[in-house]
């Protein structure tokens, strides 16, 4: 943010007058730029160790900083920037800017405090090495910001306090860290189709329009069974572990999470969700949040214990279908148990009565979980003779101690069932929005 000296004012001349010739009213990349790309990488291809040949592309950089470009389209489209390349403080006048097909090589990118004027700024298919893209304080003017790039495994983003005059469209499969603090759109803000690896930043973000976040695909919260081998394996990578939670954070038998602010990124992604009406990934985002807790604000046995519950018997309300399967494997279960009680203390010679206290304890399992069966199900074609279930359990009675291994195991089953179907109840209304 200093003012350049004399002769790196001539440098960023320099390179601008190189960069661009005028078309028109318009503005293209001129030839010669491609010649001295050409000739930049000639001279490096004769570095044979791929090693050696990275560490010599990462000396060089080429500056723009404080470059005030001329009015009019800047069609730079396919352009080559084979090494870190500086824009900071620049200003791009009024005009589309076109980037689409360019190829960023390994190195930091920065247009950070950049500055766009009305019309549309394009990043499709812009392909960026290994690096950090940096949009931090960037100004985009009227128009539409498509920015549907290629990223790198290791290339991360970070523009933090963007302002978007226009339109942002953004479709990106960001293998890395992707930091949108306090962006602002004035207008559409469309973030559908893209996919984050790691839980982007939004928070403190301001849209005047609600956010599209349909079809964006977005990672777990990544849990650890000993959070603090984990933070020593990053202290010894040389990453700041101050946002972390303390090793010594109480968690067996429990998996947690590390990060602290990961509560509030799933927080504001969920925030940006029910803006937009999207009830599927507002539950998505409910869910991740819950996860994201573990540890940090969930810290507790008992506490841990409920969220585990939650978790691993309806996604946190969110499927109803984990809860069914519960549910089928809890009356499998206890029809097996029934059986085998009967068995022991009522020995049944013959196949009929072998089956029949199978289908018994077949309903008695069904009228457990789902108590609404107890006036259903009718094995008898009169209603002036005694039910066939009744009869068996009458027949049971007789047996000493029989009826206790029945009553309180129906007592326990009954009770997890109900827990189960309140969560099936939960997930379908989660799924279908139900009132």
């Amino acid at each position: 943010n200093k003012p350049l000296s004399n002769e790196q004012e001539q440098i960023v001349a320099a390179n601008a007058a190189l960069l661009l010739n005028t078309d028109g009213d318009d503005w293209v990349v001129s030839p010669q730029w491609r010649d001295k790309v050409a000739a930049f990488e000639a001279a490096l291809a004769t570095i044979k160790d791929e090693q050696k040949r990275s560490e010599r592309r990462a000396l060089y950089e080429i500056r723009f900083d404080r470059h005030a470009f001329e009015q009019g389209d800047k069609n730079l489209s396919g352009i080559n920037f084979p090494c870190s390349v500086s824009f900071s403080n620049a200003t791009f006048g009024n005009g589309n800017v076109d980037f689409r097909n360019a190829t960023f090589g390994d190195g930091n990118v920065y247009f950070n405090n950049a500055t766009f004027g009305d019309g549309n700024v394009d990043f499709v298919n812009a392909t960026f090495g290994d690096g950090n893209v940096i949009f931090m304080e960037a100004t985009f003017g009227n128009g539409n910001v498509h920015f549907s790039p290629i990223f790198s495994e290791t290339t991360t983003m970070a523009a933090p306090a963007m302002v978007v005059g226009g339109s942002l469209f953004v479709t990106c499969d960001f293998k890395s860290h992707a930091n949108f603090q306090q962006l602002k759109v004035t207008e559409v803000a469309s973030f559908s189709g893209s996919s984050f690896a790691i839980v982007p930043d939004f928070r403190y973000a301001k849209f005047d329009r609600p956010p599209e976040v349909a079809n964006m695909g977005m990672a777990e919260p990544r849990l650890f069974a000993d959070p603090k081998k984990e933070a020593e394996r990053l202290k010894r990578k040389n990453q700041d572990t101050a946002k972390y939670i303390k090793p010594s954070t109480p968690c067996p038998p429990f998996k947690v999470a590390l990060d602290r602010e990961d509560v509030a990124r799933y927080r504001q992604l969920k925030v940006m969700a029910q803006a937009a009406g999207d009830h599927e990934k507002d539950g998505e985002f409910f869910a991740y949040e819950m996860m994201a807790k573990r540890g940090v604000e969930t810290t507790s046995f008992a506490g841990l214990l409920f969220n585990t519950l939650y978790w691993r018997l309806s996604d946190y309300g969110q499927s109803f279908t984990k809860p069914l399967k519960w549910m089928a494997g809890l009356g499998l279960a206890f029809i097996v148990f029934y059986r085998a009680v009967i068995d022991a203390f009522y020995p049944l010679a013959s196949a009929v009565d072998r089956a029949e206290s199978v289908g018994f304890a077949a309903l008695l399992s069904a009228q457990n979980i789902f108590p609404v069966l107890k006036g259903v199900f009718r094995f008898t074609a009169k209603p002036d003779k005694e039910d066939w279930f009744e009869r068996n359990y009458s027949d049971y009675g007789q047996i000493d101690r029989l009826l206790d291994w029945l009553y309180w195991p129906s007592v326990i089953q009954s009770t997890i069932g109900a827990i189960l179907l309140f969560l099936f109840l939960l997930g379908l209304r989660n799924r279908f929005r139900l009132k």
